[in-house]
């Protein structure tokens, strides 16, 4: 469960409460103020943990250092 200032959303909801709330504010708008509310070093495990998952070179390819 995550409470803030009397707004509740439950550990059991919280997919059920994220999928409302990109019906009713748009995907995007919610995906980038999630994205947002992230430190860079949780943004940067998260997307390491995804570039491995879908194996994805191609950011390597482009960034990587000489």
């Amino acid at each position: 469960m995550a409470e803030n200032y009397g707004w509740v959303v439950e550990s059991g909801d919280v997919y059920e409460a994220y999928a409302f709330a990109c019906d009713a504010l748009e995907k995007e708008n919610v995906d980038d103020a999630i994205v947002s509310c992230l430190s860079s070093d949780e943004l940067a495990e998260i997307l390491a943990y995804l570039f491995r998952m879908w194996d994805f070179k191609e950011y390597y390819d482009e960034y990587e250092e000489d």
